[in-house]
């Protein structure tokens, strides 16, 4: 069932980002030959105009065929109004970006329709709003001292008693003495989802005992539909802040021997975590399809080869020149970013079975 739910969140993603190229191409009267869904060989294809729509068997990806996008594919003349390479820089740019932008879109309006619908949002993601946030119940571990007590994940904690501390109502003081486990009696007071008040105690039988919980800071959210389309776009906008700085940290890491794949995944990992998210129901796999959304626009408007940011980088530099590269030069420049982002999707790959025995 993960993997069907990941193809069905990944397709959607592909199928956007496509999207914003293809009616920007279209927009901008280039001719577009194929829109296609995965990559082949093709399982069905229909005509319609000059287009010819197209879904393949390999779900991981996806790619609009614009006429001139490629300087090799014979659409340079002058002649060929209708190409991709011979439209004006900007134009070009505006191609580029679309599916960067359409992705951004995809993720902010899920954050507003789910900011309408209201739930419970962990601070990390919405840190600017109002509400007052909670410490929830994120996890509780099989056979611990939490899930034996009857503590059950999403259930909020409203104190936390100890002989050595008295009762802690602040949020940073429960979750760090609940983190800090000081193997110490600790009577914990929580409100049930129907919410119902109960207290439960734990009590440590030896030093090594830990209590079994995980723990998260949330806000319940539910707004009308202005500041639910603020509090998206400030959401989109913060993710994607992070994104760039852990991406930065991690290429960073990754050339100098030190990255370390524990804080990334790759297809099998997030395979994982959609499984994870479609237990605790269609918000958690809605935030995780707009984190994605977001980690996918970010990563190809890097200034790398084969991305949308390296073709956007060549642009602009020959918008600067006022001349074309070497399309030979550049041709290879992709094929050489393609096989190094493959590498590193096979090396994720590996790292990610690799955890799962």
């Amino acid at each position: 069932m993960s993997v069907i739910i990941f193809i069905l969140v990944l397709g959607v993603l592909i199928f956007i980002h496509e999207l914003g190229h293809f009616l920007v191409a279209k927009k901008s009267g280039i001719r577009v030959d194929e829109f296609a869904i995965g990559f082949p060989p093709r399982l069905f294809s229909i005509k319609k105009g000059e287009t010819a729509y197209s879904l393949n068997l390999i779900p991981f990806g996806g790619y609009v065929k614009i006429y001139g996008e490629s300087p090799l594919d014979g659409a340079t003349e002058k002649s060929a109004t209708d190409s991709m390479i011979n439209k004006s820089k900007s134009t070009q740019a505006l191609v580029l970006v679309a599916g960067v932008v359409f992705n951004f879109l995809l993720a902010m309006l899920i954050f507003v329709f789910l900011f309408m619908k209201g739930g419970e949002f962990n601070t990390v993601l919405v840190p600017y709003a109002t509400e007052a946030p909670q410490v929830r119940i994120d996890f509780v571990q099989d056979d611990s001292l939490a899930s034996r007590a009857g503590i059950i994940p999403d259930d909020a904690i409203v104190s936390v008693t100890t002989q050595e501390d008295g009762v802690l109502t602040d949020n940073a003081l429960i979750l760090e003495t609940l983190y800090d486990q000081k193997k110490v009696e600790t009577n914990i007071s929580l409100i049930a989802q129907n919410g119902t008040a109960y207290e439960v105690t734990l009590v440590p039988e030896n030093q090594d005992q830990k209590f079994g919980l995980s723990l998260v800071e949330s806000v319940y959210i539910k707004t009308n539909p202005l500041t639910a389309t603020w509090y998206g776009f400030l959401a989109t906008g913060h993710l994607a802040k992070l994104t760039i700085i852990g991406l930065f940290q991690f290429f960073g890491d990754l050339f100098t021997g030190n990255a370390n794949f524990e804080e990334v995944a790759g297809p099998v990992g997030i395979v994982g975590l959609v499984g994870q998210a479609s237990e605790t129901g269609i918000n958690s796999i809605l935030i995780l399809t707009a984190i994605i959304s977001i980690n996918l626009a970010v990563l190809n408007l890097m200034p790398f080869p084969a991305l949308d940011g390296g073709r956007l980088l060549i642009a602009g530099i020959e918008a600067v020149l006022k001349r074309d590269l070497n399309y030979q030069k550049v041709a290879i420049a992709n094929l050489i970013g393609f096989a190094l982002l493959i590498g590193l999707m096979i090396l994720l790959t590996f790292h990610d079975i690799k955890n799962l025995f």
